[in-house]
């Protein structure tokens, strides 16, 4: 459901599924140079594309593609998305304890990351609230609790941008549950 509201879509969010090894589309499975070559046709024989000429959505989908290619073409941006299997053994082995990982990558990489959501499903409780076993708030934090307490650890430890802070320093942490999620926002302040 998340979008870009009323901005332009250059602002949608990127929706990332995170997985020890990034993000695979990051690789050409051609290579550098045949995808490069693959570019230069495309801007060759739809010049169009990005004229404005076809509309918002062909504009959009241009956008779409140049921050794509820009992606790709950095080869440290898969770090930002992977994990080790200690990083992930630490924030819990959990999907939000992963979330939480390339949530502190996203933040930590100073490329200009200012808002990371991450979601965990399931808060939406009508019964069982305080249940010791099923969905509820006791098994739900047992995966939460020690994902987010590892992202505040190591907030605390990594430098920020000002030298004199670190990263908890400078980032603002909300957490909110309602509509059946829990989410978690990471926001980086602007200097």
């Amino acid at each position: 459901m998340a979008g870009s509201g009323y901005l332009p879509a250059q602002y949608a969010p990127f929706g990332v599924t995170p997985t020890s090894t990034g993000l695979a589309s990051l690789t050409h499975p051609d290579g550098a140079a045949r995808l490069a070559d693959r570019w230069n046709l495309l801007h060759a024989i739809d010049p169009d594309r990005t004229s404005g000429d076809l509309g918002k959505f062909a504009t959009d989908m241009g956008s779409f593609y140049e921050q794509s290619k820009r992606l790709i073409d950095s080869p440290d941006a898969n770090k930002i998305f992977s994990f080790t299997l200690d990083e992930n053994t630490k924030y819990g082995t959990s999907g939000i304890g992963q979330s939480f990982i390339v949530a502190r990558n996203l933040v930590a990489a100073h490329r200009g990351t200012r808002f990371v959501q991450v979601t965990m499903p399931g808060w939406d409780h009508h019964s069982n609230i305080y249940a010791k076993t099923g969905s509820s708030l006791f098994t739900q934090m047992k995966t939460f609790d020690p994902a987010f307490g590892a992202l505040l650890t190591d907030l605390a430890s990594m430098p920020g941008e000002d030298p004199s802070k670190t990263l908890l320093d400078e980032t603002l942490i909300a957490l909110r549950a309602e509509g059946g999620m829990l989410a978690s926002h990471v926001s980086r302040s602007s200097g």
